[in-house]
C-alpha cells in the first residue's frame, strides 16, 4: 500500500488497513483462527471500500474543476 494521506481520513484509514495487514500476518502462524482471519479480511475490505469511496468523492471534485493536460 502507497502513502496517499490527502486528509485526516484517509490518514486513518491508510493506517488502519496497515494495522490489519500486520495483524493478518501475524496470526497466520496460528492454528484455528480462520473465523478471525475472515473478521480481519471483512473489516478489511470494509477499509478498503470507505478509501476508494473517499477517492471517488476526490475525483467528482477535481472533474468538476477545470483541468488541464499536457
Amino acid at each position: 500500500m502507497t502513502h496517499e494521506h490527502g486528509t485526516i481520513k484517509n490518514r486513518i484509514v491508510c493506517d488502519s488497513k496497515r494495522l490489519v495487514e500486520t495483524i493478518m500476518t501475524d496470526i497466520s502462524v496460528l492454528d484455528n483462527v480462520n473465523k478471525i482471519k475472515e473478521s480481519l479480511h471483512a473489516l478489511y475490505a470494509d477499509l478498503d471500500a470507505m478509501h476508494d469511496d473517499d477517492e471517488i468523492v476526490k475525483i467528482n471534485r477535481t472533474v468538476s474543476k477545470t483541468v488541464y493536460f499536457r
